[in-house]
């Protein structure tokens, strides 16, 4: 992600990013913002206490990021630049026993190990929101076979009313899944790629037809909208 970044434009960070409302300074401003966050947790798991990944809660988070956004572009980029160095170097120093010490996530406490999981899914993630060419055909396997089992379950509480949906992966181990919002007769069919199938699991912009399609009593149907992700 670093290197599609590192030569943008001032121009270039200003254009809008494939998430709603955030150019692609927004978005390399959080991933910045991201990889403090997980330096400030394992800081905290190294004397072993729990560091809250964002002290200020989602306001200070969404502030920081508009803070880093409005900057020019040769500061949006240079700050990206040594965030990731201080999130590797943090890595590199961590004890061994530190690794298994619980840290304050946002999403709630977990190991510390997590932590590189997480950062691996956030420049994943956000390298296909960045919209300059890498998109979720580019994920790698072992990324897309990680993240799948997570995102997946997700699916029952992110349905509109009265959807009953059976998740099928075409080119992968997963076996076909079903997630029901409320009892329905007949349920949609989203067939797909198992990596197009993260892209729409996501929130992201929906692939093409040949990765991902959607189907009900053998007709075409439009892809569900489901609520967001996070």
């Amino acid at each position: 992600m670093w290197a599609a970044a590192s030569g943008m434009s001032e121009d270039d960070c200003r254009v809008p990013s494939l998430l709603p409302g955030w150019s692609r300074g927004h978005v390399l401003a959080h991933w910045a913002r991201n990889a403090d966050s997980q330096v400030r947790m394992l800081l905290g798991a190294m004397q072993g206490e729990i560091a809250d990944q964002y002290p200020g809660g989602d306001a200070q988070r969404e502030a920081d990021i508009e803070a880093g956004a409005a900057r020019p572009a040769r500061l949006i980029l240079r700050d990206a630049r040594a965030a990731v160095d201080r999130v590797e170097d943090t890595w590199r120093r961590m004890p061994t026993e530190a690794w298994s010490r619980p840290t304050g996530a946002r999403a709630g406490q977990r190991p510390a190990w997590e932590s590189v999981f997480a950062r691996w899914r956030e420049t994943e993630i956000h390298h296909v929101d960045l919209d300059i060419g890498y998109t979720h055909a580019h994920w790698p396997g072992e990324f897309v076979q990680m993240m799948l089992p997570r995102v997946l379950p997700t699916l029952n509480t992110r349905l509109a009313d009265g959807i009953t949906i059976r998740v099928e992966v075409t080119d992968g181990p997963c076996p076909p899944a079903s997630a029901t919002a409320t009892t329905s007769d007949a349920p949609a069919v989203v067939r797909g790629t198992a990596a197009a199938v993260l892209c729409w699991l996501t929130g992201r912009p929906v692939p093409a037809p040949a990765d991902l399609a959607a189907s009900r009593c053998g007709q075409s149907w439009p892809l569900p909208q489901l609520r967001p992700w996070s």
